[in-house]
């Protein structure tokens, strides 16, 4: 498992994080349902409310952990994969709390992957998800407007951070070849001025 060498300062957490992961890689339900008392309920509780315990730590050694993988040192050509999916929440009792797509009526979030796959065709791991709404006043904005916006701070700098990631998993690998696909939103000047590994 790739997140299964996380270390939270507590062997008491590391063992709880392992028993949580066991539930609901067996289970693809509520959390409720996915475990298997009420007590394994409130522990998850107290486990994700704990100080110890943050979303930063599980993704560091998740991202850590797919270039250890037997199915990336394995495989001599890794496909990275990164799309952008619309996922629309209007009509839902929260939606007034949301950020907007494309319109201002439509509310919802866009959520932005990165998948790493086989040359077989077979998926292993996401590398990079990340998710962005757009302000309701910011939209209609013409493209002057925005040019003084910072680069990293830009919607499409996401294409740019998800190359350089996919990248960064081949540097103790340059035997093996990456090939990163995109849409044509990612063709842009920043990423392909990007510097370009040999293995890419």
């Amino acid at each position: 498992m790739l997140i299964g060498q996380v270390n939270f300062g507590d062997k008491r957490l590391n063992k709880r994080f392992g028993l949580i992961l066991d539930r609901l890689g067996k289970h693809f339900d509520s959390i409720p349902k996915s475990m298997q008392s009420s007590g394994e309920t409130k522990a998850f509780y107290r486990f994700i409310n704990h100080s110890q315990v943050s979303s930063a730590k599980i993704v560091a050694a998740y991202e850590s952990g797919i270039a250890q993988s037997a199915d990336f040192l394995e495989n001599q050509v890794i496909l990275g994969i990164q799309d952008t999916s619309e996922l629309l929440y209007t009509g839902n009792r929260s939606a007034a709390h949301l950020d907007c797509l494309h319109e201002s009526y439509q509310k919802g979030f866009f959520m932005d992957t990165l998948l790493l796959i086989k040359a077989s065709g077979s998926p292993f791991a996401i590398s990079r998800l990340s998710f962005y709404g757009r302000k309701a006043d910011s939209l209609g904005k013409r493209n002057k407007q925005r040019q003084f916006v910072l680069p990293e701070y830009r919607e499409a700098y996401r294409w740019v951070t998800g190359f350089k990631r996919f990248a960064s998993y081949f540097e103790s690998y340059p035997e093996k070849q990456g090939v990163y696909i995109a849409d044509r939103e990612a063709d842009m000047k920043s990423l392909s001025l990007s510097k370009i590994p040999k293995w890419l």
